[in-house]
């Protein structure tokens, strides 16, 4: 089975328990003394639940292939969804407006976190040595073996590669370190080797996902520096 449709169906009970709750809390037990009334404020309720679940159910299914970030699984986010889930009807069963909230905050926390978990991760691999790095804020942090493993778990699903570039080529990168700086300037390239791989953001000195037309590793695109957490902002001239 494919990643991407084992997290459509892991996360099924998940929506079961939060669509099914009023039918076992209020339509089944006082259905027979329902009026219209009471039904189109049924039906209104399912129209704003499934307008909250929408978002969690566009990103499970648009990115149902990626793999989550480093240190998030679909087991540990389930596992938070169904405490928070069994916690609500268990404590407030009997309050039927705080319980309907509470589901409903209950959803959009977890459509956060999930859109936070398959939120893009730039991923890098030094030819040289084989080394992968996640990039960050100009940096590059040399992934453990376990980080590794389950990065390269995720690749056949995902269908994408990492950029590739060679370390040998950067003055003064180390492989062995777990952090390396990857703000970069004319000076540091010991080889045309690196630059013809690899652009470079002439504003921000950092490298280009994508060339040109895509975006450096701190999110600018070509020419510009908005994203550099050092960045300063003149408010005669703007950044």
């Amino acid at each position: 089975m494919k990643k991407g449709n084992f997290r459509l169906i892991a996360f099924v009970p998940m929506f079961v328990m939060y669509f099914g709750f009023p039918l076992i809390r209020d339509v089944v037990p006082f259905h027979d003394i329902y009026t219209y009334q009471d039904w189109f404020a049924l039906l209104g309720m399912y129209v704003i639940g499934t307008l909250l679940a929408a978002p969690l159910i566009y990103l499970l299914i648009k990115d149902s292939g990626k793999h989550l970030k480093l240190g998030l699984t679909v087991r540990w986010i389930l596992f938070l969804v169904a405490t928070l889930q069994v916690a609500c009807m268990y404590y407030l069963w009997e309050q039927g407006a705080q319980l309907y909230l509470s589901m409903a905050i209950t959803m959009g926390i977890i459509s956060a976190i999930y859109a936070y978990g398959t939120k893009s991760t730039s991923i890098m691999r030094d030819k040289d040595t084989g080394n992968l790095y996640r990039v960050h804020r100009g940096k590059a942090h040399l992934l453990s073996e376990h980080d590794v493993q389950r990065y390269k778990s995720g690749l056949s699903d995902t269908g994408n590669s990492p950029y590739e570039f060679s370390s040998s080529a950067i003055a003064g990168f180390d492989s062995h370190a777990s952090e390396n700086n990857l703000s970069f300037n004319s000076s540091m390239f010991s080889s045309d080797n690196f630059s013809s791989g690899m652009s470079i953001n002439p504003s921000s000195g950092s490298p280009m996902v994508g060339g040109i037309s895509g975006h450096d590793i701190s999110g600018n695109s070509w020419g510009t520096n908005f994203n550099e957490p050092t960045n300063t902002y003149d408010p005669n001239r703007g950044y």
